[in-house]
């Protein structure tokens, strides 16, 4: 897949996403300094509790590891892009994301260089070819993208932790902090 990608970005810009605890054992700088790097963050709150009532449907009562989530190896790869740029990668937070699209999309465009299309902000609902998916046969993670048709503007919500489990409960307090450290550097409107 590595020379997919790196084949097709010799002709043409190519997105790649990915999550730093999956690609940290690749961190040299000449495989850093082939990208244009950003960071998509989301609420602990949000993350766990949505992955908590997807493992218990599951039958898996004892939830994630810290590895699986990756907020600091995302923290790790945000301060080492840092350190060595002497600027921030570009931030983006998914409920700002999803509260005004067009306006956070149009500034993260012109925060990595590239122009804006509005007409990316919308698409035709279903697989595609040019999406690969790593979900397993039941599709769980991925079904709802799929299924859309575009990015609206959407109400900001809260989630509650009191649901969590202990155990997990205090792996929300470790990872607060990276989150936090991250949202600090994000892309804003207004």
């Amino acid at each position: 897949m590595l020379a997919d990608i790196e084949q097709a970005a010799a002709t043409r810009p190519v997105f790649s996403k990915d999550m730093p605890q999956f690609t940290s054992h690749r961190w040299t700088e000449d495989f850093l300094d082939r990208f244009e790097h950003s960071f998509l963050i989301r609420d602990p709150a949000k993350v766990m509790t949505s992955l908590h009532r997807s493992y218990e449907k599951n039958g898996d009562s004892e939830g994630f590891t810290d590895l699986e989530l990756g907020f600091e190896q995302q923290r790790q790869l945000f301060d080492r892009l840092l350190d060595r740029d002497g600027t921030a990668p570009a931030v983006i937070d998914s409920d700002d994301l999803l509260e005004n699209p067009e306006a956070m999309v149009s500034r993260y465009c012109a925060a990595i260089g590239i122009p804006f299309i509005a007409e990316a902000l919308s698409w035709e609902p279903g697989d595609r070819g040019e999406v690969l998916w790593y979900d397993s046969n039941d599709n769980v993670w991925h079904e709802s993208l799929k299924n859309s048709d575009g990015l609206r503007p959407q109400p900001r919500t809260e989630a509650d932790i009191s649901t969590l489990p202990p155990h997990l409960l205090r792996q929300y307090e470790a990872f607060l902090p990276h989150y936090h450290h991250l949202h600090a550097h994000r892309i804003q409107v207004g």
